[in-house]
């Protein structure tokens, strides 16, 4: 399959491998993608007299799929730079979510950023409550968390996956 147009102005193409084309100019050429901070690939084109940085994967299934409100592209194999028309496909915030949790890249647990606790520790603290050892207001202060924190641990309201 060759390059089509990309929805957003004239001049740019894109192909089911997300070579992205320009045809402005004197010479058609193939557009340089980077790396953004969130690990996307991204492109600069100029729409309308202004430079922006597009995210690839975007740019692929506007093309391909059309615009489609309220849902997620989907990277079926977990690879954000695997931006290939197979492995694209729009999807809930759910579907996309368990994608994560799937692949492995999901940011719950101990891998989320604000995370005071890991997963050992939380097995611990729910072991010491069911065998009656501790209350929440002792395992709070022995793992310097929250009364409420120990609760909803205990509950599973959090860290429900273990």
């Amino acid at each position: 399959m060759g390059y089509i147009k990309i929805p957003l102005g004239n001049g740019y193409y894109i192909n089911e491998n997300a070579q992205i084309l320009s045809k402005k100019g004197k010479k058609d050429r193939v557009m340089k993608q980077h790396i953004r901070g969130h690990g996307y690939s991204c492109v600069s084109l100029t729409i309308d007299g202004k430079t922006k940085n597009f995210n690839v994967h975007k740019l692929m299934a506007l093309s391909f799929f059309g615009e489609t409100k309220g849902l997620e592209i989907r990277h079926l194999d977990g690879n954000r730079l695997n931006n290939n028309l197979s492995n694209l496909k729009y999807g809930t915030v759910s579907e996309n979510q368990m994608d994560r949790v799937l692949h492995g890249t999901s940011n719950r647990g101990s891998s989320h950023g604000m995370s005071l606790l890991n997963e050992k520790v939380v097995l611990e603290i729910r072991e010491k409550y069911v065998f009656g050892k501790y209350g929440y207001k002792r395992l709070a202060k022995d793992f310097n968390v929250s009364p409420s924190t120990i609760q909803d641990i205990i509950e599973r309201k959090t860290w429900k996956h273990i």
